[in-house]
């Protein structure tokens, strides 16, 4: 898990403040592609938003099995921020 920048996210009827990304790989073809769940958190760890996103091409190729890389992969395409390690690289 990673702290990051916050981001303000509409949820249930109200905004909620996500600080943390975890990520969680979910598929793997040990080829070129590699499907990744990730959970944006509150300060209290609550899930505010999930979803899943793929690494293929130039990507996989630079991830290598590397955690902090897969964490700059993911967040940059979903525009976030990284702004610490949290619990684990």
């Amino acid at each position: 898990m990673k702290q990051i920048k916050p981001l303000y996210i509409w949820k249930n009827g109200k905004i909620e403040k996500a600080i943390y990304i975890f990520l969680h790989i979910n598929f793997d073809n040990l080829s070129d592609l590699s499907t990744f769940y990730y959970c944006l958190k509150d300060e209290n760890q609550n899930e505010i938003t999930e979803g899943n996103i793929t690494i293929d091409g130039e990507d996989y190729i630079k991830w290598n099995g590397s955690n902090d890389t897969v964490y700059n992969i993911v967040c940059e395409k979903l525009n976030i921020v990284i702004v610490k390690n949290y619990f684990y690289e």
